[in-house]
């Protein structure tokens, strides 16, 4: 099981045994899964957040695993980045830390070495090796990136992805970046989302915020308004949960958007699983996504309801077998809390052709690369990289 992180200013590498109530990406059926590797954007040493850290060395100690840390030399200062990172942990956090890692190199690693001999002296804890500078096309930490700021491509069909102020999971809009028919932007203006064909609505850490951030600066009645003008509106998790009737949490309603005939209920259950599936049979305009395959996975809050005469999306099976519909459609305003729902090609391209044919814009159709190889081409660089530039001996005496 690999999750790599390249572009933080610091990462932490857990190596251990977890279960399901530790991570989202473990078996899904409560079973133990061995010498995962967790690689987290950590703050490591944010003292003022450690009461309540779960992510950083807070998941290190919940399933007792030896941590690298892993530092950013690209952003400069990297050895003041390590020493006062270790100095601010506690005794016992520290002797979790078994190596160091300085990521991000370029040049020679000669230059480096008598500032990783003083810096091993300094913090007893050894450097395992230096990653270079790779260009290497993964996903990213969550906005973090650069390219959540450019546009993406010059085609016709003109999408815009909201950029909320907690907007989460991003990277499922990735596919739609790569193809030659789409110009993508990630924006809060709205004449950019005036000017779309397709809205999308991401998913959110923080749902009712954003939602209420949405109502405060008016852009909720621009998407309303472009939805009845005719522009397909799409909500993915939490972006589903604001496009329906409303949204409920303990003893608080609030309204959504009012595009999907739902309502949210938040619940204490989060759900966590993979999933495959298929578009379930739409009428009219949507019939070619009828039946499309589906395929990627739910981490959320929340359940919505459908209200009786509403159509679902999809029909979904999880990892240990149960099935259920999933999502809604009213019109060319969809919704579905399924992530990864891009990555399959045909779906991709069906959705494309029919968003294209909404707006009135000529389809052109191309050949394309599988995006599965080219995403496990890029993941492979990676590997050999990790591989011949650390000490994989050493790495792997501590899963031992």
């Amino acid at each position: 099981m690999r999750e790599y992180l390249i572009n933080s200013q610091f990462a932490l590498v857990t190596y251990g045994t977890v279960t399901e109530t530790c991570l989202p990406y473990s078996s899904g059926d409560g079973k133990i899964v061995d010498d995962c590797l967790n690689v987290k954007m950590a703050k490591t040493a944010e003292i003022n957040l450690k009461q309540e850290d779960i992510v950083n060395m807070g998941m290190a100690e919940m399933v007792d695993a030896p941590v690298l840390l892993a530092a950013d030399i690209d952003r400069g200062g990297v050895f003041a980045q390590i020493y006062g990172t270790v100095m601010l942990l506690e005794p016992h956090e520290r002797e979790r830390i078994k190596g160091i890692i300085i990521n991000k190199f370029r040049g020679d690693v000669a230059l480096l070495k008598p500032g990783i001999e003083q810096i091993e002296a300094l913090c007893g804890i050894p450097v395992v090796g230096v990653l270079p500078y790779l260009k290497v096309d993964i996903d990213e930490e969550d906005s973090l990136s650069e390219r959540i700021g450019m546009r993406h491509g010059e085609g016709a069909l003109k999408i815009a992805v909201v950029r909320l102020p907690h907007i989460s999971n991003y990277t499922d809009f990735a596919p739609l970046e790569e193809e030659s028919m789409v110009s993508l932007c990630y924006t809060v203006k709205k004449e950019e989302l005036q000017k779309a064909n397709v809205i999308i609505l991401p998913g959110s850490k923080n749902t009712l915020g954003d939602l209420q951030w949405l109502k405060g600066t008016g852009l909720d009645i621009v998407i309303r308004r472009c939805a009845k003008e005719g522009a397909v509106v799409i909500g993915v998790c939490g972006g589903y949960q604001m496009l329906g009737e409303t949204i409920t949490e303990e003893q608080t309603m609030v309204r959504g958007l009012s595009l999907l005939p739902a309502d949210t209920v938040f619940a204490e259950q989060k759900v966590r699983t993979r999933v495959q599936g298929r578009v379930t049979a739409l009428n009219g305009d949507h019939t070619s996504l009828s039946g499309l395959e589906l395929e990627g996975y739910e981490i959320h809050m929340g359940v919505s309801r459908l209200h009786p005469e509403a159509q679902p999306f999809c029909s979904l099976t999880d990892q240990n077998g149960g099935s259920k519909e999933d999502g809604c459609v009213n019109g060319q305003i969809f919704g579905t809390y399924l992530h990864g729902l891009f990555d399959a090609d045909a779906f991709r391209t069906v959705f494309l052709q029919f968003a294209c044919k909404h707006a009135g814009i000529p389809w052109r159709a191309e050949a394309r690369a599988d995006r599965n190889a080219y995403r496990q081409q890029q993941y492979d660089i990676l590997e050999q990289a990790i591989r011949e530039n650390l000490d994989m001996e050493a790495i792997y005496k501590m899963l031992r």
